[in-house]
């Protein structure tokens, strides 16, 4: 995505950077990190990163290139998807050979000479050679006395009892008497343990001793032949799958019939005894089976699955938790990753692969306990990719993308003031130490810069280029017809006037009313008149003011009883409108008049599309199939209503970022509002888009979710004239950037307005091989406060380097790299179509599968869809998002609500982000005892994860689905009349309020759980969630139904069909 840039960049609000030389890069491996020292001296900072550069790169490596046919699922030559896939290799080793998983690997005797392949039996009439035993003058250790006093068992096979004299072995025809034992009185012979390709003694147990019957047979006349070979067959059998180590290149001997082992000079001590039964490296080490008698199988290697709860696992950190118990203390994670996270899992063989419980955000583990505090909590800051692959080549053969996820200001962090900001003259980053001060340490305790990587400074004069800018709102109220009888009007001043003491700002906040329809009308409110006066504008095409910004623009503090007369006569005063036509362009040029020279934030609320004036937009809404069986005519192209009159608002937000002014649109009913034009202006002005398309003043839980998402909007916490910047290690570089800002620099975001609900997505690119350890990212927000004050928000995120494959599937964040996708797509789907984006995520998995296996499972078979642990849940993720509103086939989503989606995703944070593109459900008829009640430490226990399918809903059933917008509640048709009097207080469905406010309160247990989980719920979502009750027999079922993203669809795959669709073009 390319910006156009101001002609008139507005300073950026950091100090003039000194220009630095850049130190040179070097390759060399990096030696371990030391602990800091805990003696009373100033010790080196532990979270003094490295330096870091800033050096950024215009092109996008990870762009979805355009695609030039969709009508095969994979186009041969051209690539659909986000990056070119890479070559894979079909054969099996570079000695055409993989032996099988329960190979085990070759010990030190048998590491001189190959192994040899299990041989068939030679001929009855020549028994297999015995090997030569050691000559008798070699004196034996006499460390094992056991063994002699256990004479052995009379039924032990007679080649294992000869005299110590082996030159004439005893053929088919003349077996060996059983008279002639070995005799104990020779000690040498029974206590020399004797060389690794040799039989073992006799006073050995069977298991361990006996080797394989193919190696060699005994004689046919000995009847314990059958159960020595039943004995070995069993030990081969049970053997312990192979360690995950990299044994020798295994090169298979030619066919013989020969037996006769190779001598042996010596032989090395006997292993220590293990539990299990270990493997016989003369026998059962060459014992082979081909490869397709006995597949492995994924489930086999998992270990068992926890028990459902009803809460996530607290112990379950993802994989950085589970790091240091296999890194150790080693600079570089090239060892083998976390088990769990490593462990390879068959998607095709889980039918129920949903977690019990939503997942807790994976979290980077750096290699030391110092360097833990220096990772931020990933709600402000989160990666795709919790480790930060060594080069460039390593991150492009996994085919993961590499990102960060931003929300700077979205909750409260310690605050640091009186203090000196101390910044890397090279890279400017801000990083903290130790002082001392009269020969004393100061106390890392108080200074919570020393102790956590989020922190808040208060910054002097030398980051301010004016004073300090004040809370500035214009309200702009659309009074045409379309608004007022909607009752959009009286809705949107009442909650003004409620919220009107609560506004986010001080005693210096100023504010500014300004109606519109086909005129603008402007409201006189200076604080010496007695009432407010109004004055209409007719000259809609060039705007002006007609009063002096004093009167326009007034304090709140001085004219509040002005402002709320304004808005309490209103509704009354616009009761009879005069048109329906709106000047939305007209009215944001004249707030910019208003506004331009101190900034603030300009929010539209309005019902209709600008139809007449600056930036009007012709009647080019299609028809929605939805309510019109009609298809729609040739003419309404999706892709040409998303891009008409895009100019109109491109030009409208640049110049609203110039003047630091933030535009807000809030879109009310059900109407034609050009979302794809008006939402320009709030993507370059650093603003947001409120969407309210079920609105109407009939309906009261709708008027109750405006009621409290303006309530939130109007008083949330607010950052103004602000600019975010991201800083990285040296070897990395910024790539491009995704939400509502404006670049003004190559990494420098202007955003005129900050808040906790707009968050902001940096794509990564690795320049250079990281030589060190650690790889730092930064962020860094400028901006001034509600209260007048110029404030630094620092978030700091460090990350292991790693070198192998494994490791980097192992720290990869699923719901991470779903949200760059999602981001992706959009542009994607804006640029061409949304087949074409649905087709980029189709190939991005294939090629997931693809290098995973490649590089980390080759040996599985091919009939298995093998993804880590880490990303099991990306292939139903992905088929959710490719059937969600922004981008589902077909037109049963009209224009407006896909354009609204897609702002949505590319703005949403993302904890809230999962929940929105593929939702919760719950069972609420046969929650658990204690599940929907709070535990003795205020904790509420949830209902267990149900898959999206219509399958999960039996009959008579209650459940509950939410998507951060709406809860919806289900009830199945034949729900009997008690459950329905538990839960609703009344015992048919035909006497349930579907339009509830709250859920109706009883006296039964369920009906308790079910409050409680809905409170639940909608605490976790800054906006109003509102209930909507749908019974099976109505209509409305099919807007519920439609989430149910697991079945199929009019124009989707099922997950399953999907499932094999990708399966199938991932095994060619």
């Amino acid at each position: 995505m390319s910006f156009p840039p101001p002609h008139a960049p507005p300073p950026t609000g950091f100090p003039p950077q000194p220009a630095q030389s850049q130190p040179t890069t070097t390759t060399a491996a990096a030696p371990p990190l030391q602990p800091p020292p805990l003696s009373g001296t100033l010790a080196p900072p532990p979270l003094q990163p490295p330096p870091l550069g800033n050096s950024y790169s215009g092109g996008n490596s990870y762009k979805m290139p355009p695609t030039t046919s969709t009508s095969q699922p994979r186009p041969p030559a051209t690539n659909g998807g986000l990056s070119a896939p890479p070559t894979f290799s079909t054969s099996a080793g570079s000695n055409g050979y993989s032996a099988p998983p329960t190979m085990p690997p070759p010990t030190l005797a048998s590491a001189s000479q190959p192994p040899r392949m299990a041989q068939p039996p030679p001929p009855m009439s020549q028994p297999p050679s015995m090997s030569q035993p050691p000559p008798m003058s070699q004196p034996p250790p006499m460390s094992q006395p056991p063994s002699m006093s256990q004479p052995p068992p009379m039924s032990q096979p007679p080649p294992m009892s000869q005299p110590p004299t082996m030159s004439q072995p005893p053929t088919m025809s003349q077996p060996p008497t059983m008279s002639q034992p070995p005799t104990m009185s020779q000690p040498p012979t029974m206590s020399q343990p004797p060389p690794l390709s040799q039989p073992p003694p006799l006073s050995q147990p069977p298991p361990l001793s006996q080797p394989p019957p193919m190696s060699q047979p005994p004689p046919m006349s000995q009847p314990p032949t059958a159960t020595t070979t039943a004995t070995a067959t069993a030990t081969a059998s049970m053997m312990p799958p192979p360690l995950h180590v990299q044994p020798p290149v295994f090169h298979p001997p030619p066919m013989s019939h020969s037996a006769t082992a190779a001598p042996t000079t010596a032989a090395p001590p006997p292993p220590p005894p293990t539990t299990a039964p270990a493997p016989q490296p003369g026998a059962a080490a060459f014992t082979q089976q081909p490869p397709t008698s006995q597949p492995p199988s994924v489930q086999t290697s998992l270990p068992p699955p926890p028990l459902f709860s009803a809460q996530p696992d607290p112990g379950a950190q993802g994989p950085a938790r589970r790091m240091s118990a296999s890194t150790g203390a080693h600079p570089v994670m090239n060892q083998t990753a976390p088990t769990r996270a490593d462990a390879p899992t068959n998607i095709l063989g889980q039918r129920n692969i949903l977690p019990a419980a939503p997942a807790r955000p994976p979290r980077a583990q750096p290699l030391s306990d110092s360097q833990r505090r220096a990772n931020c909590d990933p709600k402000f800051m989160r990666a795709t990719i919790n480790a930060m692959p060594e080069t460039s080549s390593l991150l492009s053969q996994c085919r993961l993308p590499l990102a960060l996820h931003l929300n700077p200001f979205g909750e409260d962090v310690p605050v640091m003031s009186g203090l000196p900001i101390v910044r890397c003259r090279s890279c400017r980053t801000d990083f903290f130490y130790d002082r001392v001060k009269a020969g004393e340490l100061v106390d890392r305790a108080g200074r919570p810069d020393l102790n956590t990587a989020s922190v808040e400074y208060i910054a002097p004069s030398d980051y301010m280029v004016r004073p300090p800018q004040p809370c500035v709102f214009a309200f702009c109220i659309d009074v045409s017809s379309p608004a007022v009888v909607s009752g959009m009007v009286a809705a949107v001043c009442k909650a003004l006037l409620e919220n009107l003491d609560r506004l986010t700002g001080d005693e210096r906040t100023r504010v500014a009313i300004i109606t519109f329809d086909n005129t603008v009308h402007f409201y006189n409110l200076n604080e010496k008149l007695a009432q407010p006066q109004k004055l209409v504008m007719t000259d809609i095409d060039d705007p002006f003011l007609p009063y002096s910004m004093e009167d326009l623009l007034v304090s709140l503090n001085d004219s509040k009883e002005l402002v709320k007369s304004l808005l309490e006569s209103i509704p009354d005063m616009h009761a009879r409108p005069l048109s329906s036509d709106t000047c939305t362009g007209a009215v944001l040029k004249a707030a910019r008049l208003l506004m331009g020279g101190i900034g603030g934030r300009i929010s539209v609320f309005q019902t209709g599309r600008p139809s007449i004036g600056p930036g009007a937009i012709p009647d080019t809404q299609p028809p929605n199939p939805m309510y019109d069986p009609l298809p729609p005519p040739p003419k309404y192209k999706t892709r040409r209503c998303m891009r008409a009159s895009k100019r109109a608002g491109v030009r409208c937000g640049v110049e609203a970022s110039r003047c630091q002014l933030a535009v807000d649109v809030l879109l009310f009913g059900p109407g034609e509002h050009a979302i794809a034009t008006v939402g320009q202006a709030c993507q370059f002005g650093g603003g947001s888009l409120l969407h309210f398309p079920g609105f109407t003043q009939h309906s009261a839980s709708e008027l109750a979710r405006v009621r409290k998402d303006l309530q939130h909007y109007l008083t949330r916490p607010l950052g103004l004239e602000a600019v975010l910047r991201v800083r990285t290690s040296k070897g990395i570089t910024l790539d491009n950037f995704h939400g509502h800002f404006f670049v003004r620099a190559q990494d420098l975001l202007a955003l005129a307005n900050v808040s906790p609900d707009n968050a902001y997505t940096v794509q990564l690119k690795i320049d250079d091989k990281q030589a060190q350890p650690i790889s730092y990212m930064q962020s860094a927000l400028l901006y001034t406060g509600s209260d007048g004050t110029r404030r630094i928000r620092v978030h700091t995120l460090a990350l292991p380097v790693v070198r192998d494959h494994a490791s980097v599937y192992a720290h990869a964040d699923q719901v991470a790299i779903l949200s760059l996708l999602a981001k992706l797509g959009v542009d994607r789907a804006r640029a061409q179509k949304t087949s074409d984006a649905r087709l980029a995520m189709h190939n991005f998995l294939v090629d997931v599968i693809k290098a995973y296996r490649k590089h980390c499972v080759a040996n599985f078979p091919s009939g298995q869809l093998v993804l880590p642990e880490q990303l099991k849940l990306l292939p139903i993720y992905i088929h959710a998002l490719m059937r969600h509103d922004a981008f589902i086939a077909g037109n049963s989503i009209p224009l407006d609500a896909r354009c609204a989606a897609m702002m949505k995703l590319k703005t949403i944070p993302i904890k809230y982000f999962i929940d929105y593109v593929y939702p919760r459900m719950y069972s609420l008829h046969d929650m658990a005892e204690r599940v929907g009640l709070k535990d003795e430490r205020s904790r509420l226990p949830m209902p267990v994860l149900l898959h999206l399918s219509s399958e999960k809903l039996s009959r008579g059933g209650l459940y509950m689905l939410v998507n951060s917008e709406r809860l919806f509640i289900f009830v199945k048709s034949d729900a009997t009349p008690a459950l329905l009097q538990d839960a609703f207080g009344v015992p048919d469905v035909a006497q349930i309020d579907l339009d509830m406010v709250a859920f109706p309160r009883t006296d039964s247990v369920l009906n308790e759980k079910i409050r409680n989980i809905i409170a639940g719920l909608q605490n976790l979502y800054p906006f109003h969630t509102p209930i909507t009750v749908i019974p099976e027999a109505t209509r409305s079922r099919d807007h519920f139904l439609r989430y149910m993203f697991d079945d199929r669809g009019p124009s989707s795959l099922s997950y399953y069909e999907f499932l094999s669709a990708v399966h199938a073009e991932a095994s060619r």
